[in-house]
């Protein structure tokens, strides 16, 4: 897990965005939730890093966005490619996250950078965030293993998301 996932995006910011622009791995998967969702929904994408591809996808869907992520880089890069998203520099654990409630979350590699406590309090905000009948999208192994990230700096190690709380 990684021990302050801010620093490490920010530190590596440059060298992730161009890796992910280039990247076309789970769009189809966030293409097809982005379709069965109510046209113009209003969704937070929490990570949303510098755009593209999620943010892109989410837009060329019809959703109304706004967007969080902790590294100042990647912030500036999403507001100079996308000026009509909101977006917030702060971390994921204590933005206000616009003080307003969403048909949709979507994160997309964060979650399971965070030790369980935090992957806690995060799902459970996101649980407050959501309006009746919402929908939460979010990538997380079933397994613990470590890798070498080419993202955030040295070897990390995954943190599954507990199943228990999913089907609370």
């Amino acid at each position: 897990m990684v021990s302050d996932p801010v620093s490490a995006y920010e530190n590596h910011a440059r060298k992730f965005l161009n890796v992910r622009d280039r990247s076309t791995i789970g769009i189809r998967v966030i293409e097809q939730w982005a379709h069965s969702l109510p046209a113009s929904s209003d969704v937070l994408e929490i990570a949303c890093g510098g755009g593209i591809p999620v943010t892109r996808t989410l837009a060329v869907a019809g959703l109304k966005l706004w967007a969080v992520d902790s590294s100042p880089t990647l912030v500036s890069e999403l507001k100079v490619r996308f000026p009509d998203i909101p977006v917030e520099c702060a971390n994921a654990l204590e933005s206000n996250y616009f003080g307003r409630a969403f048909s949709a979350v979507i994160s997309i590699g964060l979650i399971f950078l965070l030790c369980e406590d935090d992957q806690v309090m995060l799902i459970h905000r996101v649980s407050k965030l959501l309006l009746p009948g919402g929908r939460f999208l979010f990538t997380a192994p079933i397994e613990i293993g470590t890798w070498a990230d080419t993202n955030t700096g040295p070897e990390r190690a995954t943190c599954p998301v507990n199943t228990l709380l999913l089907g609370q």
